[in-house]
């Protein structure tokens, strides 16, 4: 059995043409980093579904939507009405060069009607431990994914 391994570790490093003198760039060397905010968005229940649409079709590569329920003082209660305490909460990593076109868009939908209205804020992130998180929230592969789907 390892005679196997040896043989498949031989073939791979055939293939990709590895040496031992091989010395490998770090991963912001090798490619452009960008920086990332974490865009939340909070709604009534089931307009929520909407901004992870949009996002999606804005280029945002992960969107997330969980549920909430306030409880606002009885005084705020009062001017809401009973039937605002169910939210959605949309958060999304994103580019922050995607941040206006993504505020747009939102503001848009907020005006649309009362109940459309909701909050929406950014946070920075300041840091992301380790590349595949930030491959995986930056959508690093995307340009890739898109030339397989065009064949």
């Amino acid at each position: 059995m390892a005679k196997t391994k040896k043989v498949l570790l031989k073939r791979v490093i055939k293939k990709k043409k590895i040496t031992k003198e091989t010395t490998f760039a770090p991963y912001e060397e090798r490619t452009e980093l960008r920086q990332m905010v974490l865009f939340v968005i909070i709604v009534n229940r089931h307009q929520g579904d909407f901004f992870l649409h949009l996002l999606r079709d804005l280029g945002v590569s992960a969107s997330f939507l969980l549920y909430g329920y306030s409880m606002p003082p009885e005084e705020i209660l009062a001017l809401l009405g009973a039937d605002n305490l169910k939210k959605d909460i949309v958060v999304a990593p994103l580019h922050y060069d995607l941040l206006e076109k993504v505020e747009e868009e939102t503001m848009k939908r907020f005006k649309i009607s009362r109940a459309s209205k909701g909050v929406a804020f950014v946070l920075p992130i300041d840091a992301i431990n380790g590349i595949a998180a930030y491959r995986f929230l930056s959508d690093h592969d995307q340009k890739i994914r898109e030339l397989k789907n065009e064949k």
